[in-house]
């Protein structure tokens, strides 16, 4: 029994999420204290008074039927940040390998869009 595909009706996983920036201050932005010292205003540090942002956050995956798609959420304060993928056909189960479609569904034919191309 495989958990991911056994049952694929319309369902929301939550994925972990790590950091490969060092310069990811979005919240350090939104929930800056600004101060006036002199007629110059200076960040002094975070007011997360009253903010979740670094605890509502996240990656999702979504599934239905033979169908994935992925999201990220983020809320600071009364920003939010709510990004979603469009659902796309995959054939196989990428946990067991089991076949989801009765028809494949061919790579150039499915809703992936346009590849990116990388330059050296």
């Amino acid at each position: 029994m495989c958990k991911f595909c056994d049952n694929l009706e319309w369902r929301t996983y939550s994925v972990p999420q790590r950091n490969e920036d060092a310069c990811d201050n979005l919240c350090e932005v939104m929930t800056a204290r600004l101060e006036n010292i002199d007629g110059e205003v200076f960040s002094t540090g975070s007011d997360c008074e009253g903010c979740n942002g670094c605890a509502d956050m996240g990656f999702s995956m979504h599934t239905y039927d033979n169908r994935i798609g992925f999201g990220y959420s983020h809320s600071i304060k009364e920003m939010h940040i709510g990004r979603f993928s469009e659902m796309l056909d995959i054939n196989f189960c990428p946990w067991c390998g089991k076949r989801l479609s009765k028809e494949t569904v061919d790579f150039d034919k499915c809703c992936l869009g346009t590849p990116i191309e990388i330059k050296d």
